[in-house]
């Protein structure tokens, strides 16, 4: 049915729907089942030989409400008040009516729920296990809320590597931890540096107390080492100055050319803009806006594009730079977002201006 409406000072039609309701239980059956068929997960997959998309093969749904069980019935998974616990350390059938329930049976069958639970234990464990050993967790919110995505029971474990790979910067060390692995990097209690050990986040408690998976985890991350030490090495024989013409073949913008095209115009600005800023070396700002983004074509960065600036500098350093010169490659990406530090050497903030 419409209707006519005075808005201000003008008509309008209006659309008057009358939608009776039903039961609750019937409400959310609803809108259970069109939620799981239609959420737009980023990536999901199918299994078995139905055709519904999840981000992980479901088993089951459970779904209760006032104490009783709904049910509904979806891609052939009945709905109703059993659930599971952790698959290998309590693979048994759950039944739960209600939310409390549910929560002290799963925390039974070797399941946190809630996420915050579990990076706070993954940290206070994590902590723990670097104190008896010397060492110092170096934080990370970001993993830390991943790792405690990726496990319902985590346990975590300390695994060790060959020092030999401290020869790499540890930047590299920490993001081929990170990245690949999910492993938290630790430092040296007395030093500060970064240590040859890491921690992992296992998703059971084995029966040997980890030993099997903390050695499985070491062979892992020993090849991924492996490669970011070669990458250093190879990156290395070839001077960043080399690499600079290799960025004509890297589009910047598709009306604003290559990224060669950008750093030459770098080097022009910031030939400008020295003798505008203060204690600027001309010199120095040149040279380092024409390196600034050869390391964008080095194999580290290609393999790890987040050391962008951090790679470039300590290339600027092996070929024989000025600090100077290195320090504004590196931090002319500065500042990257509104927390972020600005560049408070002169001739840095030259190249980052330009």
């Amino acid at each position: 049915q419409l209707e006519i409406r005075q808005v201000k000072n003008a008509e309008f039609y209006f659309a008057v729907i009358e939608q009776s309701g039903g039961p609750t239980a019937d409400v959310i059956a609803e809108i259970v089942q069109q939620t799981v068929r239609d959420f737009p997960w980023p990536k999901s997959m199918r299994w078995g030989v139905g055709n519904l998309r999840w981000v992980r093969p479901l088993h089951a749904i459970l779904c209760c409400f006032d104490g009783a069980p709904l049910s509904f019935e979806i891609d052939g998974i009945v709905a109703g008040d059993t659930t599971y616990g952790h698959r290998f350390m309590a693979p048994e059938a759950i039944v739960a009516r209600d939310f409390a329930t549910y929560k002290a049976a799963l925390a039974a069958a070797h399941v946190r729920l809630d996420p915050a639970e579990r990076a706070a234990h993954i940290l206070a464990c994590a902590s723990g296990i670097a104190a008896e050993n010397g060492l110092t967790l170096i934080e990370d919110a970001a993993l830390l809320t991943e790792v405690a995505g990726l496990n319902e029971w985590p346990v975590p474990l300390l695994g060790r590597f060959d020092p030999a790979f401290l020869a790499v910067p540890p930047e590299v060390l920490t993001t081929a931890m990170r990245a690949h692995q999910k492993y938290f990097s630790l430092r040296d209690k007395d030093t500060g540096k970064l240590a040859p050990f890491f921690i992992t986040a296992a998703n059971i408690e084995a029966r040997d107390g980890g030993a099997r998976i903390v050695a499985g985890n070491e062979r892992v991350l020993a090849a991924r080492l492996s490669d970011a030490k070669f990458f250093w090495d190879q990156d290395r024989k070839k001077p960043l100055e080399a690499r600079v013409d290799q960025l004509a073949d890297m589009v910047f913008h598709a009306k604003l050319g290559s990224v060669r095209d950008k750093v030459a115009r770098m080097v022009a600005l910031s030939g400008r803009l020295a003798g505008l800023v203060p204690g600027a070396d001309r010199a120095d700002a040149e040279r380092a806006a024409l390196l600034a983004k050869a390391d964008l074509v080095s194999e580290m960065v290609f393999e790890f594009p987040e050391l962008q600036g951090i790679m470039g500098r300590y290339y600027a350093l092996a070929d024989g730079e000025s600090a100077s010169v290195a320090d504004a490659i590196y931090s002319h990406y500065s500042p990257a977002g509104p927390s972020d530090d600005c560049p408070d050497d002169p001739t840095a903030i030259v190249v980052a201006l330009a």
